[in-house]
């Protein structure tokens, strides 16, 4: 052999050492990478809820100032008066008759409709056959919650939806 073919066989030994070395590095990397993602959406998640829970503490805090009150069709509101509903959630309708969802979370926290710098968004959304109008706050499709303007009501449905795919992707066998 000469020195040149020696330098080949060397070569090819050590790429058949580093290849596999290197696959299991990148494969290394992107399971890390991936738990970072979840664990991200988690924390982002675990902030949310949070928010919801601020807000219905917040909501209970006006609809019991409002009954305490005796009910009154307007009360004021961190310095505002503002009208109410049937059920003490403040009315808060555009010209258009729609309800202002992102006016009632400024209301009702007074901050910025973010988690960890990803949007919030509002909806306001009517749900005819159930006779129901709400505001959904979205920080994902899996991740939200719902105030029921008619009901007085605040839910998680995001639960209640993976639970309902889940029994339906059964019974379609999926």
């Amino acid at each position: 052999m000469t020195g040149s073919e020696n330098r080949q066989l060397e070569t090819e030994r050590k790429l058949i050492y580093f290849l596999p070395a290197l696959a299991v590095v990148m494969i290394f990397a992107a399971v890390l990478l991936r738990s970072q993602e979840d664990t991200q959406e988690e924390v982002d998640s675990a902030q949310f809820h949070q928010l919801t829970n601020l807000f219905l503490v917040h909501l209970n805090m006006v609809r019991t100032q409002w009954n305490i009150h005796g009910r009154p069709a307007q009360t004021e509101l961190k310095g505002m008066l503002v009208k109410m509903g049937s059920l003490g959630i403040p009315d808060l309708r555009t010209p258009h008759g729609s309800y202002n969802c992102q006016a009632l979370w400024r209301l009702m926290l007074d901050k910025p409709m973010l988690v960890n710098k990803r949007p919030i968004t509002a909806l306001a959304m009517v749900d005819k056959r159930l006779e129901s109008e709400y505001c959904r706050y979205l920080l994902s499709d899996e991740v939200y919650f719902d105030v029921d303007l008619r009901h007085g009501t605040l839910s998680q449905r995001a639960e209640k939806l993976r639970a309902i795919q889940q029994n339906g992707n059964e019974m379609l066998g999926k």
